[in-house]
């Protein structure tokens, strides 16, 4: 909204993306010498500038690391290291926001990272970096996963590995973590539970055949192996057909 008195309001400027940033210090004509080093958002940035007034943002670890200031010349060599450099410091801060707001895998931080514009090599070594300092773990994340996957009704192992799977959880930590989500319970009785709902539901509204047929898929979706399936489906619509079951 805008006042009369003082002219139209400025329109606030587009926040620069991770691509910018980085375009930003490709493009910088090299062979020029820095003649301003100044300081932003309270030192943790700095911007560079050149002697055609060209300018581009660096940390100041980079900037540390590099030994940049005024009179010193950007020459093609620092640049490309200023890049790479940079390119990974900000896929690390990034990374260490997303991994302080939810338990992430390493492969769900470098898809995360890599649609927010970093490079999947800067978004896979920021990753790894995080989990050598303990940040990011895989198997806890998956047995974390599978408890709450598991609580939340019955399931089959089969679909647990999956949902951990694509997740980004390696197939050993998968298998594992599922096996022991669902250690102590029976996978029959909670076949039997989970087919004698679907039984109820298809009582009066289909043939045995199509509730068969029914049951026995919804059952395989859930994760059960498939003899699993095929008894629990017959034993459902034969406890139905007799009478019921007990707790109706």
């Amino acid at each position: 909204m805008s006042d009369e008195r003082y002219g139209p309001a400025k329109k606030k400027r587009p926040r620069a993306t991770v691509r910018d940033r980085l375009r930003a210090i490709e493009e910088a004509p090299t062979g020029e010498k820095i003649t301003r080093v100044r300081p932003v958002s309270g030192g943790e940035m700095w911007t560079i500038t050149l002697e055609s007034k060209a300018n581009f943002r660096l940390g100041s670890t980079v900037l540390m690391d590099l030994q940049l200031g005024v009179g010193e010349v950007w020459s093609p060599e620092v640049a490309l290291r200023a890049r790479t450099m940079q390119g990974l410091a900000l896929a690390r801060h990034d990374g260490l926001m997303i991994v302080q707001r939810r338990a992430v895998t390493s492969k769900g931080l470098v898809d995360k990272l890599a649609q927010k514009g970093h490079t999947r090599e800067d978004a896979a070594l920021a990753a790894e970096a995080l989990e050598r300092v303990g940040l990011i773990d895989d198997a806890r994340v998956a047995e974390a996963a599978a408890r709450s996957a598991a609580r939340k009704g019955d399931v089959g192992a089969r679909l647990l590995e999956q949902k951990l799977r694509q997740r980004g959880v390696g197939m050993e930590d998968a298998k594992k973590a599922a096996a022991d989500a669902l250690e102590g319970r029976d996978p029959m009785e909670d076949a039997l539970a989970f087919a004698r709902k679907k039984a109820r539901s298809s009582m009066g509204r289909v043939d045995h055949v199509a509730a068969t047929r029914r049951i026995n898929g919804a059952l395989a979706r859930r994760g059960f192996d498939s003899s699993v399936c095929r008894e629990a489906t017959k034993r459902a619509l034969r406890e139905l057909a007799e009478g019921g079951y007990d707790d109706d």
